[in-house]
């Protein structure tokens, strides 16, 4: 009879009966408990400790999120019922804003970075760090540097960010270039398959394959370059779309 008293949504006063490490088993009415897991008791944390914030006997407000009646189970929220912080902050820096903020986590996929009037950090993967999307360029930012970068992206609690955004991007030297256009680049390395090179001011990084790099076959030796050198190529690919 679950489903004819309480309505999927709506907000109820419960009492905590019993806690465990994954959550928090309330009482909605004698004989009828629910459990609210440990990813819906805060925002913005998915494992909290279920002992850190009830004790047994506390009244506290939840939401229903669902009723199985096939398994006899009823999930219910808490943190539903609290402010969200991430409203606030999306209030303040919407996506495109931005912002200035210092670099609080640095990890092997990217950098956590906070604006200091938040306990919202900003993710930004070593991709958004440069044109060159290279893990490399984390070599650049340590804990405690000062950075500006652009709001991206907000999605299920989760801020993401961006510093390439802020910078010009190296492609549009091709903005004006069409297929056989005949641009000067410079070797960057000397790889087996061919060489890397980049072109244009911003030095936008791309490859000249060892088929293309002259007409006969025992001329197309990439070994025959090295790094620094300028070499006037055509241009014999233009996708825009894909930045290829």
């Amino acid at each position: 009879t679950i489903k004819d008293k309480y309505n999927i949504g709506s907000e109820y006063e419960v009492k905590i009966i019993k806690l465990t490490d994954f959550g928090a088993f309330a009482e909605m009415e004698q004989g009828v408990a629910g459990l609210i897991h440990s990813s819906e008791i805060k925002h913005m944390q998915k494992n909290v400790n279920p002992k850190s914030v009830f004790k047994i006997g506390d009244t506290v407000k939840v939401k229903l999120k669902e009723v199985d009646i096939e398994k006899r189970k009823i999930s219910l929220s808490h943190k539903d019922c609290l402010p969200n912080p991430i409203d606030e902050f999306i209030k303040k820096y919407p996506i495109n804003s931005e912002v200035d903020a210092k670099v609080v986590t640095k990890k092997d996929f990217g950098i956590f970075c906070n604006t200091g009037d938040s306990d919202i950090d900003i993710f930004v993967h070593y991709k958004q760090l440069d044109y060159l999307e290279s893990s490399k360029a984390l070599d650049n930012y340590n804990k405690g540097d000062k950075v500006k970068l652009k709001i991206i992206d907000i999605k299920d609690d989760k801020v993401n960010g961006s510093i390439r955004a802020l910078k010009k991007d190296p492609f549009s030297f091709f903005d004006n270039k069409k297929i056989g256009d005949i641009v000067s680049t410079r070797v960057v390395e000397v790889q087996d398959n061919g060489l890397k090179i980049d072109v244009g001011p911003d030095r936008f990084q791309t490859i000249i394959r060892k088929t293309e790099l002259a007409i006969e076959k025992s001329d197309q030796r990439p070994n025959r370059f090295s790094s620094g050198d300028s070499i006037d190529a055509a241009i014999l690919e233009l996708d825009k779309e894909k930045r290829r």
